[in-house]
């Protein structure tokens, strides 16, 4: 659905994932791209946040810390961003 274009049905679909395995932070990760590519930075934020949550390893860990920063700075949340990045 992603590589179609259909990202709605694409966060559908990662949303379920995610309910199948509540360990993986990968299907929110993913998430969070898709919604900051759309410039929807509080949903962006909120599957970031997931992501974090579930205890990512911590290579995808920084990856997504550094998104969700992005996301942040983005709405002139600079502090905030800089508490993600710690």
């Amino acid at each position: 659905a992603y590589d179609l274009g259909r990202l709605d049905e694409a966060v559908e679909h990662l949303r379920r994932v995610g309910e199948l395995d509540p360990g993986d932070a990968r299907p929110h990760r993913l998430i969070g791209l898709i919604y900051k590519d759309l410039a929807q930075d509080a949903a962006a934020e909120e599957a970031y946040r997931e992501s974090l949550r579930r205890a990512p390893p911590a290579d995808v860990e920084r990856a997504v810390r550094a998104e969700l920063a992005e996301v942040l700075a983005r709405q002139g949340r600079y502090a905030d961003g800089l508490d993600v990045l710690g």
